[in-house]
């Protein structure tokens, strides 16, 4: 399993923490605090050497309308 090995604290303009863990086996993990839910609205997970992207918005959650 991979370990840890460093964490980023990225604070937005609105105050928005994001914290970026980064893994010894390359990969990472991001959490935002305290804004949930939210959904993946876009995301590109490319090719070997490419940007990665992913990018979250708010979730609002309807009730489907009565007939």
């Amino acid at each position: 399993m991979a370990e840890r090995i460093a964490t980023e604290v990225v604070t937005g303009p609105d105050g928005t923490r994001v914290d970026v863990l980064f893994y010894d086996d390359g990969g990472l993990k991001f959490r935002v605090r305290e804004s949930g839910p939210m959904a993946v609205s876009q995301a590109w997970l490319t090719g070997r050497g490419q940007d990665v992207m992913v990018r979250l918005v708010p979730a609002f959650f309807r009730r489907k309308a009565r007939k």
